[in-house]
C-alpha cells in the first residue's frame, strides 16, 4: 500500500487552475474572479515555469536590485509591490494570503491542490491526468459542448463546463468552498476570568435571562460550535462549583 502523501495549503480555501498556454485559464479565472470579489477577499497566485519581470531598467526598485538587494519593497497609500531575488518560500506565501478569504491559483499541475482543469480542443493535457501526473481534478473545463470520453484515470462523475458556463462553474466553485467549511470545526471559548473589580462582583454570574451571564454566552455558542470552552481563573471554580452544567 502507497503511502499517502500530504500537502501543507497556502490557504485554508485554495483552489487550483490547471492547463497549458492559451486554453483561457486566466480569463476564466478573471471572471470567476470578478463575481467572487462582490462577496469575498479573492487572492491570486500564479505559477510560471517560465522567466519574468516585473520591474523596469533604470527605476529605483531595479538599481537597488542589482545592487545586490535581495528584496525590495514600493509602496504607496494604494498598492504595494514586493520583488525579490529568491523563489517565496512556503510560510511567506501563507502569510501573504492570510487577510483573504479565498485563493485562486493558476498552475502548480502536479500540487495536490484540489484544481479545476482547463482543456484545448486536443485534450491533451488528459495524457498527464491518466498517468497519474495531475490529480484530485475538481470538475474539467473545455472549448466544446461535450466533455472527453476517452483518456480520463479520474471518476466518471467528474463534471464537465463548457468554458463560458459561467453560472455553473460558479455553483461548482462555491459548493467546493462551502464543503470546506463544514469540514473544518469550529471552537469556542468563552473569556470569564476578569477579576471584576470595579463591580466588586463576579460579572460572569449576573443574572441574564434567569441565567448567570457566562450560561448565556455559552448557551448561545451551542448552535456555532462542535465544542465550547470556559477560560476561568483557578479560584472562581465556574465549571464546577457555582455553575455544574457547564462541566461538560
Amino acid at each position: 500500500m502507497s503511502k499517502k502523501t500530504t500537502q501543507k495549503k497556502n490557504h485554508p480555501f485554495e483552489l487550483a487552475f490547471c492547463g497549458y498556454r492559451n486554453t483561457g485559464k486566466t480569463t476564466l479565472m478573471a471572471r470567476l474572479t470578478a463575481l467572487l470579489s462582490q462577496e469575498f477577499k479573492v487572492a491570486y497566485l500564479k505559477h510560471d515555469a517560465h522567466h519574468f519581470e516585473m520591474d523596469y531598467a533604470g527605476k529605483d526598485t531595479e538599481i537597488l536590485s542589482r545592487s545586490g538587494a535581495t528584496q525590495v519593497m514600493i509602496n504607496t497609500s494604494s498598492k504595494k509591490a514586493i520583488l525579490g531575488s529568491e523563489p517565496v518560500g512556503f510560510l511567506e506565501r501563507q502569510s501573504s494570503f492570510e487577510a483573504c478569504d479565498l485563493l485562486l491559483i493558476e498552475g502548480y499541475k502536479q500540487a495536490l491542490t484540489p484544481k479545476i482543469i482547463v482543456l484545448d480542443s486536443a485534450h491533451t493535457i488528459l495524457e498527464r491526468v491518466a498517468r497519474g501526473e495531475i490529480q484530485n481534478v475538481l470538475a474539467y473545463v473545455g472549448p466544446t459542448e461535450t466533455g472527453p470520453t476517452e483518456g480520463l484515470s479520474q471518476e466518471t462523475d467528474v463534471p464537465y463546463f463548457h468554458r463560458d458556463d459561467i453560472a455553473g462553474i460558479l455553483t461548482l466553485v462555491r459548493d467546493y468552498f462551502q464543503a470546506l467549511t463544514l469540514e473544518i470545526p469550529l471552537y469556542g471559548l468563552v473569556l470569564a476570568g476578569g477579576r471584576s473589580r470595579r463591580m466588586e462582583q463576579d460579572k460572569a454570574l449576573l443574572c441574564y435571562q434567569d441565567k448567570p451571564q457566562l450560561e448565556v454566552a455559552y448557551d448561545l455558542l451551542s448552535g456555532y460550535c462542535s465544542k465550547r470552552f470556559v477560560s476561568s481563573r483557578q479560584e472562581q471554580g465556574l465549571t464546577s462549583g457555582q455553575t455544574p452544567e457547564l462541566a461538560t
